[in-house]
């Protein structure tokens, strides 16, 4: 299983999309500061999940969201059903909540 996830940091005002087979795993290597890319904008809250059948499927979901470069398109997207996205992920909107692995 696979899975695109967005984050949101309200401190830069920015979207991150990423994909994993492992979300808690993911999330912490963002909360830690681990990832280059999404450093300086800590803390990042999961604002949206979208499970997919395999993690190559996620891969082609994350590049496709990330094609649109557009932050209303992702912010629409996580907007879309977030209750249900993030339940299904197991991490709560304030990112404190892991995740089955």
């Amino acid at each position: 299983m696979g899975y695109v996830y967005i984050l949101f940091s309200p401190r830069l005002d920015r979207y991150y999309v990423g994909s994993t087979n492992n979300l808690e795993r993911r999330y912490s290597e963002h909360a830690r500061g681990h990832v280059v890319s999404t450093r300086t904008g800590r803390p990042w809250k999961i604002i949206g999940c979208i499970p997919c059948p395999a993690l190559q499927d996620a891969r082609k979901l994350e590049t496709r969201i990330k094609s649109w470069k557009d932050r209303l398109m992702v912010k629409k997207l996580a907007e879309m059903n977030p209750s249900l996205m993030i339940e299904r992920s197991g991490i709560d909107r304030t990112g404190q909540t892991a995740c089955p692995g």
